[in-house]
């Protein structure tokens, strides 16, 4: 039943992405997210598996998790968004956790769809939840809206 379950939300999953490929006219803050500093640029993303999230959320610091997949066109372009966020914010841990490597964490995260991020607290605890594209500007009002302090 769990493989089954675990399937699902792959298909779901996949199936969400690939809804977002779509060509669309290019947007100009899609663009300007895409175009970043030299500093923001090298700062890599890393990823997370199962044993490096719960590192990463012990921390005691604000952690932003993208969960999304290699393949995955918007997954794809909201990795400039979150090297520039490691660049503004060293405080802040951001990972990525890529549905081809972790299953497992999409079902214990309960993820239907990619890309998703989720902003946990120094407390460990869930502050926000975002599917889609995410933009910088986005991002940065509900770090506003939910008082995170960075």
């Amino acid at each position: 039943m769990t493989s089954l379950r675990i399937v699902t939300i792959f298909l779901v999953a996949f199936a969400g992405c690939r809804a977002g490929e779509n060509p669309e006219p290019a947007r100009p803050e899609l663009r300007s997210a895409q175009q970043q500093t030299p500093a923001a640029s090298a700062t890599a993303v890393p990823e997370l598996t199962a044993s490096t999230i719960d590192a990463a959320i012990a921390s005691g610091s604000y952690t932003f998790l993208e969960f999304g997949g290699k393949s995955c066109k918007p997954c794809k372009q909201m990795q400039p968004i979150l090297r520039d966020l490691r660049a503004r914010y060293p405080k802040l841990t951001v990972g990525n956790i890529y549905m081809e490597n972790s299953r497992d964490l999409l079902e214990k995260w309960k993820i239907q769809l990619i890309p998703t991020q989720v902003l946990l607290g120094p407390d460990k605890k869930e502050i926000m939840r975002h599917v889609g594209l995410w933009e910088m500007k986005d991002i940065l009002a509900a770090f506003k809206k939910h008082h995170v302090a960075l």
